[in-house]
């Protein structure tokens, strides 16, 4: 049985991040996410973290919460909690913070504890 992910950084959870396939990584990193349930998408990883010899898939129309529209690099991989196992997910560069998305936490139990802890349950 996999334990729940506990942070008391709130809110962040950390998240180890795989760009490729898992097997064979064009690049991995662990991160601090900020958990933003209002951003559906997967993960979002701050600019110039990933190195510019790992090629991303393309560009991606992104809605900010201001209503504007920008297009961001994206890349194919994976991405796990805490012990969870990885999940595939769209990982996009943008902003200046990591941000964990709906596309990852909706697939588990997600608690606030009155601001000061985040729990992630299987």
């Amino acid at each position: 049985m996999i334990s729940p992910v506990r942070s008391s950084r709130f809110p962040y959870l950390p998240v180890h991040v795989i760009i490729g396939h898992p097997l064979y990584p064009d690049f991995q990193l662990d991160i601090e996410a900020y958990v933003n349930t209002g951003f559906d998408g997967g993960l979002v990883v701050p600019l110039g973290l990933i190195p510019d010899r790992v090629r991303s898939f393309g560009k991606m129309k992104c809605h900010l919460a201001d209503g504007s529209e920008i297009e961001a690099p994206f890349y194919r991989g994976w991405v796990s909690v805490g012990a969870f196992p990885p999940m595939p997910a769209m990982i996009m560069t943008l902003l200046d913070r990591a941000l964990l998305g709906l596309a990852i936490t909706n697939h588990h139990r997600l608690s606030f504890h009155y601001g000061r802890q985040v729990v992630l349950e299987p």
